[in-house]
């Protein structure tokens, strides 16, 4: 086990150097690993395919297979922790919808992405707002006639992790001829310019401890 930690802290400076800017600092996704690799070894499974090491396209598989166990079969508890703390979730589409590649999955199914609204008069949480709120485990306060702001922002940011899922699915197949030079490498790559790395390897992390 100690010659596996020693090998870990050499991987450590060489990813290390290879990411060295001339100011000092790496890349906030690449200094997420090398924090796990200094101070929570623990979690050394997740090192050889941390997000920001291997493109999204090479491991998609097992991004899937991380939403749906985020998604549909984590406790509630820990999916809210997890949306919670996710990277972003307040910018995302406004920097989504910068990048032409990510806007066409974006554009996809914009009815989606709306919070439902009270509708005139009710007296209680109309069936769209129940059925988000059945999502994300939570139970309406007796008398609730809207959603509160916190459970607004859960809905919104659930939004966001839906994204992410999305847009390496199906939903970006038909514009590969649309869009000029759209490969795989696109694919990959948008993210990273319009939101940034940091989020997927969050997720990893946070499945990793909770799964």
């Amino acid at each position: 086990m100690d010659l596996l930690r020693n090998n870990y802290w050499s991987a450590h400076q060489i990813i290390r150097n290879l990411f060295l800017s001339e100011d000092g600092s790496v890349p906030e996704d690449i200094q997420h690993l090398l924090n796990l690799i200094l101070h929570e070894f623990d979690k050394r499974e997740i090192f050889h395919f941390h997000g920001s090491l291997v493109s999204l396209a090479n491991v998609s598989l097992f991004f899937k297979s991380m939403y749906d166990h985020i998604r549909f079969v984590m406790p509630p508890d820990d999916l809210r922790a997890i949306l919670t703390n996710l990277p972003y979730a307040d910018v995302w589409e406004s920097k989504v919808k910068t990048n032409r590649i990510l806007k066409k999955p974006y554009d996809f199914n914009p009815d989606g992405r709306i919070v439902p609204a009270d509708k005139p008069s009710q007296t209680c949480l109309n069936k769209r707002q129940r059925e988000f709120l059945h999502a994300l485990g939570l139970t309406p306060i007796r008398g609730q006639k809207s959603l509160t702001p916190d459970q607004i922002a859960l809905i919104e940011t659930l939004f966001f992790f839906d994204f992410l899922r999305n847009r390496t699915s199906h939903r970006m197949d038909p514009w590969r001829s649309l869009i000029l030079g759209y490969n795989a490498v696109d694919s990959d790559g948008s993210p990273y310019q319009a939101i940034a790395g940091h989020d997927a390897t969050s997720m990893q992390e946070d499945w990793l401890a909770r799964a």
